[in-house]
């Protein structure tokens, strides 16, 4: 499949799966694709060229079964929001905006929120957060809702370690109840355990085990660099 934004291609004739039941990490260099891929599976953009299947359909048709949590969620800060109204609004999706929440959706935002350790910020607008605590409350808007995929763009990227450790339990806890997780990460130790990995880079994109497509041959062909180097040394 193609995917592109206009007329600007970002990959072409790219192809890969994505196991159920494990988590998948996306890794390869800044402007690879790694964050279209996931829009892609979200059902945000559409492929150019070609064919993409999320749970054997096209992805706007799995929406509902798809859970995505953006790098940067398209939120004001000076919206007065607090984090218990953020994640609330993933439950939009199962009663609509304007339909009456039900009491099982304030069980289910009080039980994520305590899951996350984010309780305490329940009536904190979100804009006085820190950026741990606005990560937190943003994967819990992802994980509110009922589905089989999970999406993660880099949720812990430059973050304490509290929240990356949030990050990997949730992680651990989806694969294990059987959903499928996708996670764009820079941190290659961190793809090296995952179950398998999606290397984007040089217009292409290599999946497998993570023993067989992070070799430092294809890691430094797809960051472009010198074969021997890798970007574990940067």
């Amino acid at each position: 499949m193609t995917l592109a934004y206009g007329r600007h291609t970002v990959l072409a004739d790219a192809g890969f799966r994505l196991p159920a039941a494990a988590w998948t990490a996306v890794v390869g260099p800044n402007g690879s694709g790694k964050s279209t891929i996931l829009r892609a599976l979200a059902g945000l953009l559409r492929p150019s060229c070609g064919e993409l299947r999320v749970l054997g359909t096209e992805p706007v048709r799995a929406r509902s079964e798809v859970r995505y949590v953006a790098q940067r969620a398209g939120i004001d800060d000076r919206l007065p929001l607090v984090c218990r109204d953020v994640v609330m609004m993933g439950r939009w999706g199962l009663r609509g905006p304007w339909r009456r929440l039900r009491p099982e959706d304030r069980e289910a935002v009080r039980s994520v929120m305590e899951r996350l350790g984010i309780v305490h910020l329940a009536g904190r607008r979100l804009g006085e957060c820190s950026g741990g605590e606005r990560q937190r409350t943003l994967l819990a808007q992802g994980l509110v809702r009922p589905g089989e995929v999970l999406l993660l763009d880099e949720p812990a990227s430059g973050l304490d370690a509290p929240t990356r450790e949030v990050v990997r339990a949730v992680i651990a806890d989806e694969r294990a109840a059987g959903r499928a997780v996708v996670v764009v990460t820079h941190d290659l130790t961190e793809a090296a355990g995952a179950d398998h990995v999606l290397l984007v880079g040089a217009g292409s994109v290599r999946d497998g085990p993570p023993g067989t497509v992070l070799r430092p041959e294809a890691v430094a062909a797809a960051y472009g660099l010198p074969t021997g180097v890798s970007p574990r040394s940067w």
